[in-house]
């Protein structure tokens, strides 16, 4: 499931604070949300789609180091 996702790469305290959690709705753009945000969103939608190639551009640059671990460890 997504939530579960979003747990075991360390994603779902974003979750748990956007408005209306899983359900909140986001605009194409996501305008009203940061770019860090934009960014936890996409990578979440690309790994729920089972992606065979996945480029991530600096996926780092804004995660803790527990973070980084868990999300590496999830790709390994």
């Amino acid at each position: 499931s997504i939530l579960q996702l979003a747990e075991q790469i360390g994603f779902h305290t974003y979750i748990n604070d956007l408005p209306n959690g899983l359900y909140t709705q986001i605009d194409p753009i996501g305008k009203r949300f940061s770019q860090k945000v934009r960014k936890d969103i996409l990578l979440m939608r690309s790994l729920i789609g089972n992606s065979r190639l996945l480029l991530l551009e600096e996926p780092c640059s804004h995660r803790s180091e527990k973070e980084i671990q868990m999300l590496i460890e999830f790709l390994s």
